[in-house]
């Protein structure tokens, strides 16, 4: 099964960026100590309406589609 997943340069942002980590951090209501296993499994949670939006206003990507690929399901 397929499903959308964030691109491997937008989490590397995330990774890379503390005041992004810190904002994606709070709107999935984790600490900063899970954030790196949510990255590193590309978890379908980064992909929440609000999540995309936040980092899309973030990184002044103008769609949603630009920061998305498709990832076969394990």
């Amino acid at each position: 099964m397929e499903q959308l997943v964030l691109k491997q340069d937008v989490v590397d942002a995330i990774k890379k960026d503390s005041a992004l980590y810190a904002k994606v951090a709070s709107l999935l209501g984790v600490s900063s100590y899970t954030m790196p296993r949510i990255l590193i499994a590309n978890d379908a949670r980064l992909t929440q309406a609000s999540i995309l939006k936040t980092i899309r206003e973030h990184l002044n990507i103008k769609k949603d589609s630009e920061m998305l690929t498709e990832s076969v399901a394990a």
